[in-house]
């Protein structure tokens, strides 16, 4: 199976960050192809994962938004490009980008206070 996720943060300093990046670490663990589009990530990735996709991303509020509009285009290159089973959206790429579900299923994770 080939998994892509799409999130703004990879990381450990919060908590979809946190979230994403134990989700992609367990995962890549159980699957042999999994890629990664993200803006933020850390040194240390996952070993298993097939590739990650390190995007431009900018520190201006609200960073997540930037991101995807900065990104449009090269994140739907990506998907099609990788051809995955299955999207899983972290951080709300779909609300931008509603037309990469018409390429494969998606799952989208709703993070909400």
């Amino acid at each position: 199976m080939r998994l892509l996720y799409i999130t703004f943060d990879l990381g450990l300093g919060g908590g979809v960050g946190t979230f994403s990046y134990e989700l992609v670490e367990e995962v890549s663990r159980r699957l042999t192809e999994v890629y990664v589009i993200a803006g933020r990530a850390p040194v240390n990735l996952p070993l298993n994962m097939s590739k990650m996709f390190k995007l431009k991303s900018f520190n201006i509020p609200p960073k997540d938004v930037v991101f995807y509009l900065v990104n449009l285009r090269e994140i739907t290159n990506i998907v099609r490009e990788v051809k995955p089973d299955v999207i899983h959206d972290l951080s709300a790429s779909t609300a931008f980008l509603p037309w990469i579900t018409r390429y494969t299923p998606t799952v989208v994770t709703v993070h909400g206070s």
